[in-house]
């Protein structure tokens, strides 16, 4: 069945669980149904999942494929990089982890070779400089399988001293 269903006031279309909160009279239900945060899947998202896949599906390719989406905050950027590495989770069972997705939270190289270790569960010395970190990601990366880097927010990759934001472009 689908999540879906058409509505027969005002033609809107409303998930299942949105008909049933309305039909239930349950204010509270219907309250907290509206605050959810939810996610549209419009042409736009299949198409930046599309691009996604062919770099999946290319990989290995000669060179790199890179793809940029920017969009105004709040219009699902963060949201579609989740979901395209959900779709791709197979981590739990095997170890391996095809799709990565980072958050850049600053311009510290060293902070974000460790959330790419955090984020594939692998081990790293906590006190390890960039520099140490660096090998130990790449050899990570290719032990779990690695074929696509999702990087959130890279705007935080401008911010701080120009040394830092040097070496993390060049970490990147």
């Amino acid at each position: 069945t689908s999540r879906w269903q058409m509505s027969n006031d005002h033609g809107r279309i409303l998930t299942i669980a949105a008909q049933e909160a309305l039909a239930s009279g349950d204010d509270r239900l219907r309250a907290k149904l509206a605050r959810q945060k939810h996610f549209v899947e419009h042409p736009g998202v299949e198409a930046i999942w599309s691009r996604l896949d062919e770099g999946f599906e290319d990989f290995p390719t000669a060179g790199d494929s890179h793809c940029l989406i920017v969009a105004d905050p709040g219009m699902g950027k963060s949201q579609i990089g989740g979901r395209y590495r959900d779709k791709h989770s197979v981590a739990s069972l095997s170890g391996k982890y095809p799709v990565v997705y980072v958050g850049l939270i600053s311009s510290s190289a060293r902070g974000f070779l460790a959330r790419i270790l955090e984020e594939v569960k692998a081990p790293y010395p906590p006190s390890g400089s960039a520099d140490v970190l660096y090998p130990l990601v790449l050899r990570v990366l290719r032990s779990v399988e690695l074929r696509v880097l999702i990087l959130d927010e890279f705007h935080h990759a401008y911010v701080g001293h120009r040394e830092e934001r040097a070496k993390l472009l060049f970490v990147i």
